[in-house]
């Protein structure tokens, strides 16, 4: 299981990735809605196609993602930053899963989606955010 620090942005991720790859001289990976609904009628809006979907850094050995805000979510300073858990095992995702909904708060249920077999978000008791995601 690996736990990673997750950076949200309000639609200037893709300023902020460059930012911080030129700061720790590492080069960024990243995902643009667009790029990753190719091929494929896209469910979302045109505003949503240049908006960073997923990126990575790497920052002394140490994996940082970064994306956007969906448009229309709210953007909080100081609650934009969250972990990702990730995890080969279903089950063991799920366990985590349900024991840091009690007594939180569910933002997206445990479901397998177009782009990973388990995605989830919960806000723990303790007002931690959590995302959850199948190693792919």
């Amino acid at each position: 299981m690996r736990t990673t620090p997750y950076l949200q942005f309000n639609g200037n991720c893709n300023e902020a990735i460059h930012f911080y790859s030129e700061v720790f001289k590492s080069s960024p990976q990243v995902l643009t809605f667009k790029e990753a609904n190719q091929g494929e009628e896209s469910y979302l809006p045109p505003m949503f196609d240049n908006l960073v979907m997923y990126g990575e850094l790497d920052v002394f050995g140490e994996k940082v993602v970064f994306g956007d805000v969906f448009p229309g979510s709210e953007y909080v300073v100081g609650n934009n930053i969250f972990f990702t858990i990730t995890h080969e095992d279903v089950n063991t995702l799920k366990h985590v899963y349900e024991k840091l909904s009690e007594n939180g708060h569910v933002k997206v249920q445990l479901q397998k989606t177009d782009w990973n077999e388990c995605f989830g978000l919960v806000t723990d008791k303790y007002g931690i955010t959590w995302q959850i995601l199948c190693e792919q």
